[in-house]
């Protein structure tokens, strides 16, 4: 898992088109058989993509833990959540 953290807003004045984008960008959200994630400190946010393509996809129940997120608190942390997928997918506790 990707983890960004955040920066001060002064600094991020300073960042042109590139520095941005190095910054806040998401890049590649897809992968072949496999589960990519993003976490972002700024907005407290997990973006990600599972592609199950050849095989399923094991989302781990350590996930939470993974990113601090406490299992009773994962309810309150987190206001929407979404999940996709066209294959099959598996989660393990």
């Amino acid at each position: 898992m990707d983890v960004r953290q955040a920066i001060n807003s002064e600094y991020a004045k300073t960042l042109d088109t590139t520095g941005l984008r190095k910054e806040f960008l998401v890049g590649q959200i897809f992968e072949r058989d496999a589960l990519k994630l993003t976490y972002s400190h700024i907005d407290r946010i997990i973006v990600g993509g599972v592609w199950p393509v050849e095989r399923a996809v094991e989302v781990p129940g350590s996930l939470g833990k993974a990113i601090g997120v406490r299992p009773q608190k994962a309810a309150c942390s987190v206001s929407r959540g979404c999940l996709r997928t066209n294959g099959p997918l598996s989660a393990s506790t």
